[in-house]
């Protein structure tokens, strides 16, 4: 009985491990354009392309469904879905109003600003734009974003602004690929990060509002 305890658990682990990496594969493809907008994904070709069954391929492309960067089809296909200009807009305006409403209730209410995951976020940045490595550096800046959100220590924001993130993501890998971009960003949280260890909740609010604008052009390709 424990043996047959031990192997189930052993499947489990081993499914699981499978399902995370099919999940990442899929959507680090349709992040970096490998999959492009509005092109179809079937679990049969996904999975002998991944060299995996179609069940974790399967539970991945529905996770990514609940994200939005899929959509479900009949017979087993995915479409990989286009953000619309109209969206990437009310995306941003709803960050900012997170962001900002973070800054004043961290500040008001005089509460304990933690920013070394912040910044840490920031040092990943870095290291990753010196190796030309823009995936590492792209997931450090969402990284930074949610940790920003986070201080707030309200799970329900920190999970609202998870989802905005996912959203303009191919769009915003885009952007972020383009070396100044990604220093321009940098220097930006930077701004950011001084100002709210100064507690300047103006200058703060400031930085943010000027970071969401220059982001948002980035993303739609506004003078870059």
């Amino acid at each position: 009985m424990y043996m047959v305890m031990n192997s189930m658990k052993s499947d489990n682990n081993h499914t699981g491990l499978l399902r995370e990496k099919a999940y990442h594969t899929i959507k680090r493809a349709i992040v970096t354009g490998e999959y492009e907008s509005n092109s179809i994904l079937y679990e049969s070709t996904t999975a002998k392309l991944l060299e995996m069954s179609r069940t974790p391929i399967r539970e991945a492309l529905m996770r990514l469904s609940e994200e939005g960067l899929v959509k479900n089809l009949p017979n087993n296909g995915f479409l990989v879905t286009a953000v619309t200009l109209k969206e990437i807009d009310e995306i941003f305006d709803l960050r900012l109003c997170l962001e900002k409403y973070v800054i004043e209730e961290m500040i008001d209410n005089d509460a304990q600003i933690d920013l070394s995951e912040v910044e840490k976020h920031i040092k990943e940045q870095e290291a990753a734009l010196e190796k030309n490595d823009y995936w590492a550096s792209f997931e450090a800046n969402h990284k930074f974003h949610i940790k920003l959100v986070d201080l707030a220590k309200n799970d329900t924001l920190t999970k609202v602004m998870q989802g905005l993130r996912d959203k303009p993501i191919q769009s915003g890998f885009r952007a972020l690929r383009r070396k100044a971009n990604l220093s321009e960003a940098i220097v930006e949280h930077k701004a950011i990060i001084d100002a709210l260890r100064n507690r300047d909740k103006v200058r703060a609010i400031a930085e943010i509002r000027r970071h969401v604008l220059n982001a948002k052009k980035r993303t739609l390709g506004i003078g870059t």
